[in-house]
């Protein structure tokens, strides 16, 4: 299936699952992310702010905070370009564009290679790490910056079982792919 096909027929699939599933699946994920031997070496985690019917990370990021992380958050920057930038809360939050939530401009700017975690958003993936984001490339364009473990959080109900993404040779893969069923690890083919 083409990649705007897919991403549309992703984000209907979402927008329709019950609030139950939702709700109860998101938290199982940020309590897997907390398990991650990942995120206890981490000193600097980078983590989307959930909007919408995305898996919601608000839990994963103010545990990681009261744990005594750095956390940082995306802010899109023109040119299809992000950067991470430093939050100590929701109220460090502000409505941007595509109805997204950013740390304030007042935050300050983290370098990539500080951050040791990522957790990255996406509409599918598969186990391997492939992951089908909203088509703007930031993720693909930051990634390579950092030297960090990348975390794709995605559904159950929707992951594209294997073969169903063709990575494309700018695509930027995950290392370890969390569910609310566990983390699925790239190099170990298994469950965690």
């Amino acid at each position: 299936m083409e990649r705007n096909a897919l991403r549309k027929l992703m984000r209907e699939r979402r927008d329709a699952l019950p609030a139950e599933y939702r709700a109860a699946a998101d938290l199982a994920i940020c309590e897997t992310l907390l398990r991650l031997s990942e995120y206890d070496r981490a000193d600097t985690i980078f983590c989307y702010i959930g909007v919408g019917s995305e898996v919601d990370t608000l839990p994963f990021i103010q545990k990681a905070l009261t744990e005594g992380k750095r956390v940082c958050a995306p802010a899109l920057l023109r040119g299809g370009l992000m950067e991470a930038r430093r939050i100590t809360g929701a109220a460090d939050l502000t409505p941007a564009r595509f109805g997204l939530l950013e740390p304030k401009p007042s935050c300050p700017k983290v370098p990539a290679d500080e951050i040791s975690l990522i957790v990255v958003p996406c509409l599918c993936c598969d186990r391997k790490g492939n992951r089908i984001g909203y088509g703007g490339g930031y993720y693909d364009k930051y990634l390579p910056l950092a030297k960090a473990c990348v975390a794709v959080v995605c559904r159950e109900a929707s992951i594209c079982e294997d073969g169903g993404i063709s990575p494309l040779p700018h695509d930027a893969r995950a290392c370890v792919v969390v569910t609310e069923r566990g983390a699925f690890r790239r190099d170990a083919g298994d469950q965690t």
